[in-house]
Protein backbone atom coordinates (compact mmCIF):
# COMPACT_ATOMS: atom_id res chain seq x y z
CA UNK A 1 0.00 0.00 0.00
CA UNK A 2 1.40 3.36 -1.00
CA UNK A 3 2.00 5.63 2.00
CA UNK A 4 0.44 8.77 0.52
CA UNK A 5 1.57 12.08 1.99
CA UNK A 6 -0.44 14.87 0.38
CA UNK A 7 1.32 18.17 0.91
CA UNK A 8 -1.32 19.89 -1.25
CA UNK A 9 -2.40 22.79 0.95
CA UNK A 10 -0.67 26.00 2.07
CA UNK A 11 1.13 25.27 5.31
CA UNK A 12 1.01 21.50 4.74
CA UNK A 13 3.13 21.04 1.73
CA UNK A 14 6.55 20.86 3.18
CA UNK A 15 8.63 17.93 2.02
CA UNK A 16 12.06 19.41 2.82
CA UNK A 17 13.51 16.18 4.11
CA UNK A 18 12.46 14.31 0.97
CA UNK A 19 14.50 16.66 -1.17
CA UNK A 20 17.73 16.36 0.80
CA UNK A 21 19.23 14.02 -1.76
CA UNK A 22 18.39 16.46 -4.55
CA UNK A 23 21.37 18.46 -3.24
CA UNK A 24 23.35 16.01 -5.39
CA UNK A 25 21.99 17.62 -8.54
CA UNK A 26 22.48 21.13 -7.15
CA UNK A 27 26.15 20.51 -6.47
CA UNK A 28 26.77 18.90 -9.84
CA UNK A 29 24.64 20.92 -12.24
CA UNK A 30 23.84 24.13 -10.39
CA UNK A 31 20.06 24.04 -10.27
CA UNK A 32 17.46 21.32 -10.10
CA UNK A 33 14.77 22.08 -12.59
CA UNK A 34 11.09 21.24 -12.89
CA UNK A 35 9.61 17.79 -12.70
CA UNK A 36 7.45 16.41 -15.51
CA UNK A 37 4.28 15.03 -13.92
CA UNK A 38 3.03 13.40 -17.10
CA UNK A 39 6.01 11.04 -17.29
CA UNK A 40 5.78 10.34 -13.57
CA UNK A 41 2.16 9.37 -13.96
CA UNK A 42 2.91 7.16 -16.93
CA UNK A 43 5.93 5.38 -15.48
CA UNK A 44 5.63 6.13 -11.75
CA UNK A 45 9.36 6.49 -11.63
CA UNK A 46 10.81 8.88 -14.20
CA UNK A 47 11.60 12.45 -13.10
CA UNK A 48 12.63 14.89 -15.81
CA UNK A 49 15.22 17.63 -15.19
CA UNK A 50 15.30 20.85 -17.16
CA UNK A 51 17.56 23.86 -17.04
CA UNK A 52 20.72 21.81 -16.37
CA UNK A 53 24.21 22.53 -17.66
CA UNK A 54 24.53 23.12 -21.38
CA UNK A 55 27.22 22.01 -23.82
CA UNK A 56 30.65 22.01 -22.27
CA UNK A 57 32.93 24.81 -23.42
CA UNK A 58 36.57 24.41 -24.39
CA UNK A 59 38.90 24.04 -21.41
CA UNK A 60 42.67 23.93 -21.12
CA UNK A 61 44.19 20.96 -19.30
CA UNK A 62 46.98 21.17 -16.74
CA UNK A 63 49.62 20.88 -19.50
CA UNK A 64 48.07 23.57 -21.64
CA UNK A 65 46.47 21.09 -24.07
CA UNK A 66 42.94 21.86 -25.16
CA UNK A 67 40.31 19.19 -24.59
CA UNK A 68 38.07 18.31 -27.48
CA UNK A 69 34.67 19.96 -27.23
CA UNK A 70 31.91 17.39 -26.71
CA UNK A 71 28.45 17.97 -28.10
CA UNK A 72 25.59 17.25 -25.74
CA UNK A 73 23.95 13.91 -26.60
CA UNK A 74 20.28 14.33 -27.35
CA UNK A 75 19.27 11.82 -24.70
CA UNK A 76 21.53 13.03 -21.87
CA UNK A 77 19.89 15.38 -19.33
CA UNK A 78 23.19 16.18 -17.58
CA UNK A 79 26.81 16.82 -18.54
CA UNK A 80 29.72 16.75 -16.08
CA UNK A 81 32.98 18.08 -17.55
CA UNK A 82 31.54 17.34 -20.96
CA UNK A 83 30.63 13.75 -20.14
CA UNK A 84 26.96 12.72 -20.22
CA UNK A 85 25.07 11.27 -17.29
CA UNK A 86 22.01 9.45 -18.52
CA UNK A 87 18.60 8.56 -17.19
CA UNK A 88 19.83 5.09 -16.25
CA UNK A 89 21.88 6.76 -13.50
CA UNK A 90 19.54 9.61 -12.56
CA UNK A 91 16.18 7.83 -12.56
CA UNK A 92 16.70 5.54 -9.52
CA UNK A 93 18.42 8.33 -7.57
CA UNK A 94 15.63 10.81 -8.22
CA UNK A 95 12.94 8.22 -7.61
CA UNK A 96 14.36 7.39 -4.21
CA UNK A 97 14.92 11.04 -3.29
CA UNK A 98 11.57 12.54 -4.30
CA UNK A 99 9.66 10.01 -6.35
CA UNK A 100 7.00 9.26 -3.75
CA UNK A 101 6.00 12.90 -3.32
CA UNK A 102 5.99 13.66 -7.04
CA UNK A 103 4.14 10.47 -7.98
CA UNK A 104 1.55 11.24 -5.32
CA UNK A 105 1.01 14.71 -6.75
CA UNK A 106 0.81 13.40 -10.31
CA UNK A 107 -1.67 10.69 -9.33
CA UNK A 108 -3.85 13.21 -7.51
CA UNK A 109 -3.71 15.63 -10.44
CA UNK A 110 -4.91 12.88 -12.78
CA UNK A 111 -7.72 11.89 -10.43
CA UNK A 112 -8.85 15.50 -10.04
CA UNK A 113 -8.84 16.05 -13.80
CA UNK A 114 -11.02 12.98 -14.26
CA UNK A 115 -13.41 14.10 -11.50
CA UNK A 116 -13.74 17.58 -13.03
CA UNK A 117 -14.50 15.99 -16.39
CA UNK A 118 -17.03 13.62 -14.83
CA UNK A 119 -18.89 16.54 -13.25
CA UNK A 120 -18.68 18.63 -16.41
CA UNK A 121 -16.88 21.59 -14.79
CA UNK A 122 -13.70 23.42 -15.73
CA UNK A 123 -11.22 25.51 -13.80
CA UNK A 124 -10.97 29.20 -14.69
CA UNK A 125 -7.92 31.42 -14.66
CA UNK A 126 -9.61 33.50 -11.94
CA UNK A 127 -9.89 30.47 -9.65
CA UNK A 128 -6.21 29.61 -10.09
CA UNK A 129 -5.20 33.24 -9.50
CA UNK A 130 -7.26 33.22 -6.31
CA UNK A 131 -5.19 30.29 -5.04
CA UNK A 132 -2.02 32.24 -5.81
CA UNK A 133 -3.37 35.12 -3.72
CA UNK A 134 -4.26 32.78 -0.86
CA UNK A 135 -0.76 31.34 -0.89
CA UNK A 136 0.77 34.82 -0.68
CA UNK A 137 -1.66 35.90 2.04
CA UNK A 138 -0.81 32.82 4.10
CA UNK A 139 2.76 34.15 4.32
CA UNK A 140 1.65 37.55 5.60
CA UNK A 141 3.86 40.44 4.54
CA UNK A 142 6.67 38.23 3.25
CA UNK A 143 8.85 39.88 0.64
CA UNK A 144 9.13 38.42 -2.89
CA UNK A 145 12.67 37.30 -2.02
CA UNK A 146 11.42 35.45 1.06
CA UNK A 147 8.60 33.90 -0.95
CA UNK A 148 11.10 32.65 -3.52
CA UNK A 149 13.33 31.28 -0.75
CA UNK A 150 10.39 29.44 0.80
CA UNK A 151 9.39 27.96 -2.55
CA UNK A 152 12.94 26.73 -3.13
CA UNK A 153 13.06 25.14 0.32
CA UNK A 154 9.86 23.28 -0.44
CA UNK A 155 10.96 22.22 -3.91
CA UNK A 156 8.26 24.34 -5.54
CA UNK A 157 9.73 25.28 -8.89
CA UNK A 158 7.62 26.80 -11.67
CA UNK A 159 6.02 23.51 -12.73
CA UNK A 160 5.24 22.15 -9.27
CA UNK A 161 4.04 25.53 -7.98
CA UNK A 162 1.62 25.98 -10.89
CA UNK A 163 0.43 22.41 -10.37
CA UNK A 164 -0.10 23.13 -6.66
CA UNK A 165 -2.28 26.12 -7.48
CA UNK A 166 -4.35 24.13 -9.99
CA UNK A 167 -4.67 21.26 -7.51
CA UNK A 168 -5.93 23.51 -4.75
CA UNK A 169 -8.31 25.28 -7.11
CA UNK A 170 -9.73 21.94 -8.27
CA UNK A 171 -10.10 20.65 -4.71
CA UNK A 172 -11.81 23.86 -3.61
CA UNK A 173 -14.20 23.74 -6.57
CA UNK A 174 -15.06 20.06 -6.06
CA UNK A 175 -15.72 20.52 -2.32
CA UNK A 176 -17.63 23.79 -2.59
CA UNK A 177 -20.47 24.03 -0.06
CA UNK A 178 -19.09 21.43 2.34
CA UNK A 179 -17.51 23.91 4.78
CA UNK A 180 -20.20 25.25 7.08
CA UNK A 181 -19.39 27.87 9.73
CA UNK A 182 -21.86 27.84 12.63
CA UNK A 183 -22.63 30.48 15.24
CA UNK A 184 -21.06 28.22 17.84
CA UNK A 185 -17.85 28.12 15.77
CA UNK A 186 -17.70 31.92 15.64
CA UNK A 187 -18.35 32.35 19.36
CA UNK A 188 -15.68 29.81 20.26
CA UNK A 189 -13.17 31.48 17.92
CA UNK A 190 -13.94 34.84 19.52
CA UNK A 191 -13.41 33.44 23.00
CA UNK A 192 -10.10 31.85 22.01
CA UNK A 193 -8.81 34.88 20.08
CA UNK A 194 -10.09 37.77 22.15
CA UNK A 195 -11.08 36.29 25.52
CA UNK A 196 -9.07 35.95 28.75
CA UNK A 197 -5.82 34.00 28.63
CA UNK A 198 -3.20 32.74 31.04
CA UNK A 199 0.60 32.77 30.88
CA UNK A 200 2.21 29.66 32.34
CA UNK A 201 5.35 27.53 32.37
CA UNK A 202 5.62 23.74 32.37
CA UNK A 203 8.04 21.03 33.43
CA UNK A 204 7.35 17.65 31.80
CA UNK A 205 8.87 14.37 32.97
CA UNK A 206 8.64 10.88 31.52
CA UNK A 207 6.94 9.17 34.51
CA UNK A 208 4.45 10.15 37.15
CA UNK A 209 6.99 9.41 39.87
CA UNK A 210 9.52 11.77 38.30
CA UNK A 211 6.87 14.47 37.91
CA UNK A 212 5.79 14.06 41.54
CA UNK A 213 9.39 14.39 42.67
CA UNK A 214 9.75 17.46 40.45
CA UNK A 215 6.71 19.04 42.05
CA UNK A 216 8.25 18.64 45.50
CA UNK A 217 11.40 20.36 44.26
CA UNK A 218 9.61 23.35 42.67
CA UNK A 219 6.69 23.78 45.11
CA UNK A 220 6.83 27.36 46.32
CA UNK A 221 9.56 28.19 43.81
CA UNK A 222 9.90 31.57 42.14
CA UNK A 223 9.37 32.01 38.44
CA UNK A 224 13.13 32.03 37.88
CA UNK A 225 13.64 28.83 39.88
CA UNK A 226 10.83 27.06 38.02
CA UNK A 227 12.29 28.17 34.69
CA UNK A 228 15.71 26.83 35.70
CA UNK A 229 14.17 23.48 36.65
CA UNK A 230 12.49 23.33 33.22
CA UNK A 231 15.76 24.03 31.45
CA UNK A 232 17.57 21.41 33.52
CA UNK A 233 15.16 18.48 33.51
CA UNK A 234 12.02 18.99 31.39
CA UNK A 235 11.53 16.78 28.33
CA UNK A 236 9.05 19.26 26.82
CA UNK A 237 10.10 21.18 23.66
CA UNK A 238 9.76 24.38 25.73
CA UNK A 239 12.61 23.34 28.04
CA UNK A 240 15.17 25.65 26.39
CA UNK A 241 12.80 28.59 26.99
CA UNK A 242 12.43 27.73 30.67
CA UNK A 243 9.13 25.93 30.06
CA UNK A 244 7.44 29.12 28.87
CA UNK A 245 4.15 28.61 27.01
CA UNK A 246 2.45 31.01 24.66
CA UNK A 247 -0.61 32.63 26.27
CA UNK A 248 -3.35 30.00 26.56
CA UNK A 249 -7.07 30.55 26.20
CA UNK A 250 -8.90 28.34 28.65
CA UNK A 251 -11.62 27.99 25.99
CA UNK A 252 -9.21 26.60 23.40
CA UNK A 253 -10.02 22.93 22.69
CA UNK A 254 -6.55 22.50 21.18
CA UNK A 255 -5.28 22.11 24.75
CA UNK A 256 -6.23 19.02 26.79
CA UNK A 257 -9.20 19.54 29.06
CA UNK A 258 -7.17 18.42 32.09
CA UNK A 259 -4.59 21.15 31.45
CA UNK A 260 -7.25 23.84 31.02
CA UNK A 261 -9.04 22.72 34.18
CA UNK A 262 -5.85 22.87 36.25
CA UNK A 263 -4.85 26.29 34.93
CA UNK A 264 -8.34 27.71 35.48
CA UNK A 265 -8.11 26.99 39.23
CA UNK A 266 -4.40 27.62 39.81
CA UNK A 267 -3.38 30.73 41.73
CA UNK A 268 -0.81 33.11 40.25
CA UNK A 269 2.64 32.11 41.47
CA UNK A 270 1.55 28.58 42.42
CA UNK A 271 2.59 25.15 41.11
CA UNK A 272 -0.04 22.66 39.97
CA UNK A 273 -0.54 19.05 40.87
CA UNK A 274 0.81 16.47 38.43
CA UNK A 275 -1.16 16.39 35.17
CA UNK A 276 -1.11 13.35 32.86
CA UNK A 277 -0.41 14.22 29.21
CA UNK A 278 -0.41 12.12 26.04
CA UNK A 279 3.35 11.90 26.43
CA UNK A 280 4.65 12.24 29.95
CA UNK A 281 3.48 13.99 33.10
CA UNK A 282 3.60 17.72 33.79
CA UNK A 283 3.51 20.33 36.50
CA UNK A 284 2.57 23.93 35.67
CA UNK A 285 3.53 27.29 37.13
CA UNK A 286 1.02 30.13 36.60
CA UNK A 287 2.73 33.45 35.92
CA UNK A 288 -0.23 35.73 35.30
CA UNK A 289 -3.74 36.07 33.96
CA UNK A 290 -4.51 38.29 30.96
CA UNK A 291 -7.95 39.94 30.60
CA UNK A 292 -9.98 39.93 27.39
CA UNK A 293 -8.75 42.43 24.81
CA UNK A 294 -12.10 44.21 24.49
CA UNK A 295 -12.83 43.33 20.85
CA UNK A 296 -16.55 42.62 20.58
CA UNK A 297 -18.03 39.57 18.92
CA UNK A 298 -19.79 41.65 16.27
CA UNK A 299 -16.66 43.60 15.36
CA UNK A 300 -14.66 40.37 15.03
CA UNK A 301 -17.37 38.34 13.31
CA UNK A 302 -16.49 39.01 9.62
CA UNK A 303 -12.79 38.29 10.08
CA UNK A 304 -13.37 35.22 12.26
CA UNK A 305 -16.00 33.83 9.89
CA UNK A 306 -13.64 34.15 6.90
CA UNK A 307 -10.79 32.54 8.82
CA UNK A 308 -12.97 29.65 10.00
CA UNK A 309 -14.35 29.06 6.51
CA UNK A 310 -10.85 28.95 5.04
CA UNK A 311 -9.74 26.48 7.72
CA UNK A 312 -12.76 24.23 7.21
CA UNK A 313 -12.33 24.35 3.44
CA UNK A 314 -8.77 23.11 3.84
CA UNK A 315 -9.96 20.23 5.98
CA UNK A 316 -12.61 19.28 3.41
CA UNK A 317 -10.14 19.59 0.54
CA UNK A 318 -7.64 17.28 2.16
CA UNK A 319 -10.34 14.81 3.14
CA UNK A 320 -11.62 14.69 -0.45
CA UNK A 321 -8.08 14.25 -1.80
CA UNK A 322 -7.52 11.29 0.48
CA UNK A 323 -10.84 9.80 -0.55
CA UNK A 324 -9.85 9.98 -4.22
CA UNK A 325 -6.47 8.40 -3.56
CA UNK A 326 -7.88 5.67 -1.35
CA UNK A 327 -10.40 4.62 -4.03
CA UNK A 328 -7.90 4.69 -6.89
CA UNK A 329 -6.06 1.63 -8.16
CA UNK A 330 -2.43 2.80 -7.98
CA UNK A 331 0.41 0.39 -8.61
CA UNK A 332 4.04 1.20 -7.89
CA UNK A 333 6.00 -0.52 -10.64
CA UNK A 334 9.51 0.79 -10.20
CA UNK A 335 11.70 -0.70 -7.40
CA UNK A 336 13.37 2.60 -6.48
CA UNK A 337 10.02 4.38 -6.34
CA UNK A 338 8.68 1.51 -4.24
CA UNK A 339 11.52 2.09 -1.76
CA UNK A 340 10.55 5.76 -1.46
CA UNK A 341 6.86 4.91 -1.03
CA UNK A 342 7.58 2.51 1.83
CA UNK A 343 9.43 5.09 3.92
Amino acid sequence: MFGWRLGVLPGRMGHTERYARQRFADRVAGRLGAMNKERILALLSVVVLSGCAGTASDRSGPTGDTTTRMERPASAPLLVNGRPIGWDVLTPLLSEAAGAAVAEEAALDALLARELQRRGVELTAEQIDAERDRFSMSLGSASPALLEQLRRRRGLGPVRFDALLRRNAALRLLTAGRAEVTEEDVRLAHAVTHGPRVVARVVTRATRAEAAQERELVAGASRESFAEAARARSIDPTAAAGGWLDPISLADPAYPGAVRAVLSELQVGAVSEVVALDEGYAVFYLERRMPADGVSLEDARPRLTARLRERKERVEMERFARELLSRADISVLDPSLGWAADR
